[in-house]
């Protein structure tokens, strides 16, 4: 026995062991076994030692068995620091049935979980005394209690055999339209095109300034959270938590409140107020106003989503996420540090199994060329964010640049990219003085008809709805190459 694996209670040393003999004594279950367990899962120094031996030969698709682990160990010198050939003899000997694996494996993995527990509150034990910013010694303390993933001890790996029932059934449902299509944005025309914003997806909204991506960003908000879907944090860079509040109500009351100081309002517009502050009052959104790296992002959301269901995250937005202040101004690379942002929150989105929505701006290089509709390849950052997002659309306003646009109080929301959907463009009505995006030609209810029957509009978002879709959104297949035209 080593001298670490002495100081191992003796039920996890025999797991260890059982392991190493099961292997040994069964080929081809080192597959699996490879698959896991990783090398700091085992404790004890010889069975570590025999365990990458196996690790390395089943990548190889060397065949495993105790001759041919003998024969590696010795080859690489590494016999001794095994325990030796009598050690492994030994071990063979005693494997029980093959079927017993995934119980062996389970005992390793909590053991190790439980080894990794005693590091991490020795560790948060010594924060306290450690020079620098209280906020850093936060971040550290959460990031060492997010290092302890329990999806280490469940798994995400998923047999055919297992899974295609529940994927054949999901095809027919959705065949017949009774499939979940994910949470809708309440946007018609828009949900033609879109799947809908589905559990586990990162969901790209970008555009320049003035296009209307953070009242886009609200509107999701204020769908997402409708009835028992769960809450939605919305972590906004750029505003007060008030402000915030302040442009929703006012797109939910359908009254301007900007550029109106000494203005004062109608007996309709103060009561539509009121109104619509009791309806939003029924959406369960928590603004976070926080000038927090993407790290504190992850934690306070899982922290959240032990406490009850997170329906989205929304963030407003990337390139203002500070980064992480342990790694110094020598990390300059700002393609770099966005694609590691989006990366973990893309992980985030599948942790929690919820959309994360995030906002993104667009290169100013768009500014320069005669059209000026954005493309994929205008997002600053643009190949993580291409790699990792599941839907990206992109926002547009032709009035914007040109006064005497034909187009003029529309918003174009191009979906350039859908993993198993349609691509296409969107056109939505826009009135900026009211932060509203709707559908063209929609009928707005007046907000009293709001008050307690959010659930009377399941398909929108209020007090917005349309009574039919436009006939001229662009629809594609998902299989077509996907470019937006000069002129539409």
């Amino acid at each position: 026995m080593s001298e670490a694996g002495a100081m191992l209670p003796a039920e996890t040393l025999n797991a260890e062991e059982m392991l190493i003999a099961l292997a040994l004594r069964w080929p081809g279950i080192e597959a699996d076994l490879a698959d896991a367990l990783s090398l700091e899962d085992f404790h004890g120094s010889e069975n570590r030692c025999v365990f990458a031996a196996i690790s390395q030969m089943a990548i190889e698709g060397t065949d495993v068995d105790l001759h041919s682990v003998v024969m590696r160990l010795r080859r690489d010198g590494h016999e001794t620091k095994a325990g030796g050939v009598e050690r492994l003899i030994g071990l063979a000997a005693t494997a029980v049935s093959a079927a017993e694996l995934p119980a062996y494996v389970r005992m390793a993995k909590e053991a190790s979980l439980e080894r990794r527990l005693r590091l991490a509150s020795e560790s948060i034990s010594l924060l306290p005394d450690m020079p620098g910013p209280v906020a850093d010694r936060i971040g550290a303390l959460q990031s060492t209690a997010l290092s302890l993933d329990m999806t280490a001890l469940t798994g995400g790996a998923l047999l055919y055999r297992d899974g295609l029932p529940d994927v054949i059934q999901a095809i027919v449902d959705d065949a017949d339209g009774i499939g979940d299509r994910g949470l809708a944005t309440g946007l018609n025309e828009l949900d033609l095109i879109f799947n809908g914003a589905m559990p586990g997806d990162l969901i790209v909204l970008a555009g320049r300034p003035g296009m209307g991506k953070s009242i886009l960003a609200d509107i999701f908000a204020r769908q997402f959270s409708s009835g028992e879907r769960g809450s939605v944090i919305l972590h906004n860079y750029e505003m007060s938590a008030k402000q915030v509040m302040r442009r929703s109500i006012a797109a939910a009351a359908r009254v301007q409140v900007n550029s109106r100081f000494g203005i004062p309002l109608t007996s309709e517009e103060h009561q539509a107020l009121i109104d619509a502050g009791t309806w939003l009052r029924q959406r369960d959104i928590t603004i976070d106003t926080d000038i927090i790296p993407v790290s504190q992002i992850v934690a306070r959301t899982i922290m959240r989503a032990r406490k009850g269901k997170i329906a989205a995250v929304i963030i407003d937005y990337l390139q203002l996420i500070p980064g992480e202040s342990h790694r110094g101004a020598a990390n300059a690379n700002e393609n770099e540090r966005l694609s590691e942002i989006t990366r973990a929150l893309k992980l985030l989105a599948m942790r929690v199994s919820a959309p994360v929505v995030l906002l993104s701006q667009l290169n100013r290089s768009v500014e320069s060329r005669d059209n000026k509709r954005p493309r994929m390849s205008d997002l600053r950052g643009s190949g993580g964010i291409e790699q990792d997002a599941d839907a990206i659309m992109l926002l547009y306003r032709d009035d914007y640049y040109n006064p005497d646009s034909p187009h003029r109080g529309e918003v174009e929301i191009a979906v350039a990219k859908q993993r198993g959907g349609a691509l296409g463009i969107a056109r939505q009505s826009f009135e900026g003085r009211l932060f509203s995006i709707s559908d063209r030609g929609a009928f707005h209810s007046t907000p009293e008809t709001l008050v307690g029957r959010p659930s009377s509009y399941p398909g929108g978002v209020m007090p917005d709805f349309n009574i039919r879709p436009g006939a001229d959104a662009h629809l594609a297949t998902a299989g077509d190459a996907f470019d937006i035209p000069d002129s539409i």
